[in-house]
């Protein structure tokens, strides 16, 4: 989680020795980003072993269903 937060340390100490410019938009963007990370490292305290198994489960079944072919075709002849 730590290293999502890198971009935002390198500009901000790019801003404060003068070889990155301020601008406004950047500073939100870097700060919707840091609250984000805050999300997931709560989420990650809390972490259910058990769901995240289920969770990746699941998606792997979805990603292996969309992956194989239909089990009946639907050709009329």
């Amino acid at each position: 989680m730590t290293k999502s937060l890198m971009p935002g340390l390198v500009y901000m100490s790019g801003v404060m020795l003068s070889t990155e410019k301020y601008s406004r938009a950047t500073t939100l963007n870097m700060l919707l980003i840091a609250f984000g990370v805050l999300i997931c490292a709560i989420g990650e305290l809390n972490l259910n072993v058990r769901g995240l198994v289920q969770q990746l489960s699941a998606l792997g079944f979805e990603v292996r269903a969309s992956c194989s072919p239909p089990a009946v075709s639907l050709s009329h002849s």
